[in-house]
């Protein structure tokens, strides 16, 4: 499966801890894992992490190994530019999304 993670911050928030755990354990279990963070935001991963790093602006036309885009999106925490990428994201990729609270 091809998960997505969207995070509201860079590398350097709380946020980014419990993703990159959840995205790494993910890896291990055979799963292809990216996660998508803002421009100028801590975009540069950990060192030696498993997953693909991708900014909201090349989120929409990444790939994961297997060519295809993304099967899920997890919507870490609802804020409001979280919310616009994922929707806009999920239309894209064509796949649900989970973790918004839609209106």
């Amino acid at each position: 499966m091809n998960i997505l993670f969207v995070n509201h911050h860079g590398y350097s928030s709380n946020s980014a801890v419990h993703i990159i755990c959840l995205a790494t354990e993910l890896v291990a279990m055979g799963e292809d894992v990216a996660v998508a963070v803002p421009e100028g935001k801590d975009t540069r991963p950990p060192r030696n992490v498993s997953f693909k790093s991708v900014t909201y602006e090349s989120a929409p036309t990444m790939r994961f190994d297997d060519g295809r885009q993304a099967d899920l999106i997890h919507a870490w925490t609802p804020r409001q530019n979280v919310a616009c990428i994922t929707r806009k994201l999920s239309a894209i990729h064509r796949c649900p999304y989970l973790g918004l609270i839609d209106e």
